[in-house]
Formats: structure tokens, C-alpha cells, sequence
């Protein structure tokens, strides 16, 4: 999977997120979500808190997969990826769960943790 379909499939797995054009940016500054210098930048009108939970939870997941570092401040490399979700994103939210997981797992992540990071804490009775 290539860093803008990964960055894909993080956005269209969070539950916040609504149809729209999202942008997220490795901008090598330490401004960021856990200072790690990833940007979420949309039209949609989500609060700034769900904003910084995007950024924080695409960290989380990023963080693991990729060298987020290298990746901001290699000149080469893509430094912004340009989302935009349809009406009907949500129907790919399965297909991208499980691509998510098992990313994380071949990473070496124990599965209760990568499902946790993906699909957030799930209450159990």
C-alpha cells in the first residue's frame, strides 16, 4: 500500500469524518499533532477538536507504518495528499479496516492493539 492510499484509508476508517476534501500535509514542522508535523486541512466544517483528534489518530496509525520524519523533510518525497471522499466513502470503510489492521500486524503490531488504533476502544459488556 503506498503512502496516499494508506493516508486514505485512515481518513475514510474515522468515524468523524464526513463526506469532502481533506488535505493532509507533512509539513516537517513541529506545529502538529504530537509534534510530528502531519496537518489535516478541510472545507468541512468539523470543529477544531475533531480536527485535532483526525490529526492525532493519523498520527497514531501513521507513526507505526511509516518514517513520518523522513517523510516530512525528504525533498523528494510527497509532502501533501489530497483526499476526496465521495457520498459514498463509507462503503470502502470495511475493505479499509481490514487493510489497516493487517498493515499494522505485518508491522508486528499484536492485533488487539492494531484493532484498537483503527477501529478506537470498543466497549465490551
Amino acid at each position: 500500500m503506498n503512502l496516499q492510499d494508506l493516508v486514505e484509508c485512515v481518513l475514510v476508517t474515522d468515524p468523524s469524518i464526513d463526506q469532502g476534501d481533506y488535505t493532509v500535509l507533512f509539513s516537517g514542522s513541529k506545529s502538529g499533532a504530537l509534534n510530528a508535523g502531519i496537518l489535516l486541512f478541510t472545507t468541512t466544517p468539523l470543529p477544531k477538536s475533531i480536527i485535532e483528534r483526525i490529526e492525532y489518530r493519523l498520527v497514531s496509525i501513521l507513526m507505526l507504518l511509516v518514517d513520518i520524519e523522513r517523510q516530512a523533510t525528504n525533498p523528494d518525497g510527497q509532502q501533501d495528499f489530497q483526499v476526496r471522499l465521495a457520498a459514498d466513502f463509507k462503503a470502502k470503510a470495511d475493505k479499509s479496516t481490514r487493510e489497516l489492521i493487517a498493515a499494522l500486524e505485518t508491522r508486528g503490531i499484536h492485533n488487539g492493539l492494531a484493532k484498537e488504533l483503527v477501529l478506537g476502544q470498543q466497549r465490551t459488556v
